[in-house]
């Protein structure tokens, strides 16, 4: 979607016309999904005021994906490793211990 802008305005109605489509096939399948198969929980500790995030700040402006465990982050709360992106829980930033 942030691309559109950079489109000619018939070429943007079809992008987003097949993006449109993509979502609603995710949608669906997600749907179907348990939540086994959509989360990986783990049982864990953690400070709650260091999960915790300002509104301004919960919006994805600038989606990327951390290069070792693939999770979507805001591009301005992630490192840069010998050129790779990684979010601060790979980074061993994050304080978080898995109990179980």
């Amino acid at each position: 979607y942030r691309e559109l802008d950079k489109k000619s305005f018939e070429e943007a109605l079809r992008e987003r016309e097949k993006l449109k489509k993509e979502e609603d096939m995710l949608i669906e399948k997600w749907s179907r999904m348990s939540d086994e198969e959509l989360f990986n929980l783990q049982k864990i500790e953690a400070d709650p005021k260091k999960l915790m995030m300002p509104l301004s700040v919960q919006y994805i402006v600038e989606p990327e994906k951390c290069s070792i465990c693939g999770e979507i982050t805001e591009r301005s709360r992630m490192l840069n490793k010998d050129g790779k992106l990684i979010c601060k829980l790979c980074s061993g930033e994050f304080e978080l211990r898995i109990i179980e």
